[in-house]
């Protein structure tokens, strides 16, 4: 259930989240019925409630030799959610002091897919660097999904966090049009007198990260590398081969 799956995710059990929603439709119950409602064992179903009421979502109320219980607003579940931010909002600085990734050391992620390589997009707009990147520009073996990813979402939200990036590539008809579209997109490309399969992935250097992006539809997924030394020495490439293009 859609409900369920949705209330999971900002923080409750499956349990919790079927017994919520069972006394939301009911109204004001008894502990039997809701347990009914939510097809839970009663003495589960007990346990539950309480830890809904500590959790400000339930209200218990007597009532005669029984005891019932109502539902609270579920604008609780936003108030909660919303200190939530505040306390991370809060500690994240200091966190992020002790945060040091040259301890940790190099991480390798892989993205599956077309939707794991926009990931790896989004990553290099996440992490807020300029960009260089070695690729061929083409979009024979490109997914027309993923084309257009890169042109609704990826490139406008490049533009808006003015991300800007260095381009190298072989030259071709496509990159030649790509290249005289750079003023635009907030980005310089270079041209290689060469094969356009010099180039049989794209390679995207940013901050301490190398994102690797693989077309080919036998193919399609993306790895991202997170090392400050071999990012150092990927730029340290890239500058080679900017300077004397």
């Amino acid at each position: 259930m859609e409900l369920e799956r949705n209330l999971e995710e900002i923080g409750l059990t499956q349990k919790q989240a079927a017994v919520y929603l069972a006394l939301l439709k009911i109204g004001k119950a008894s502990a039997i019925a809701i347990a009914d409602k939510a097809r839970i064992k009663r003495p589960t179903t007990y346990l539950i409630l309480e830890e809904l009421r500590q959790k400000d979502l339930v209200v218990v109320m007597p009532d005669k030799n029984k005891t019932l219980y109502i539902p609270s607003t579920p604008l609780n579940l936003k108030e909660q959610l919303d200190r939530k931010q505040d306390i991370c909002r809060n500690t994240l600085p200091e966190l992020l002091n002790y945060y040091n990734p040259k301890k940790i050391g190099p991480s390798v992620k892989f993205y599956d897919g077309i939707e794991g390589m926009k990931e790896v997009y989004r990553d290099t707009i996440h992490e807020k660097e300029d960009i260089l990147a070695f690729t061929a520009v083409t979009e024979a073996f490109m997914s027309a999904d993923l084309v257009e990813f890169i042109f609704d979402e990826y490139l406008p939200n490049r533009l808006k966090h003015k991300i800007h990036a260095k381009v190298i590539s072989p030259k071709t008809k496509e990159s030649i049009n790509y290249q005289n579209e750079d003023e635009d997109y907030l980005r310089v490309t270079k041209l290689i007198k060469s094969s356009e399969d010099l180039f049989t992935i794209e390679k995207n250097i940013y901050g301490s990260k190398i994102g690797l992006l693989s077309y080919k539809p036998n193919e399609r997924f993306g790895i991202i590398i997170e090392s400050p030394e071999i990012a150092k020495s990927e730029k340290a490439i890239f500058d080679a081969v900017w300077g004397v293009l």
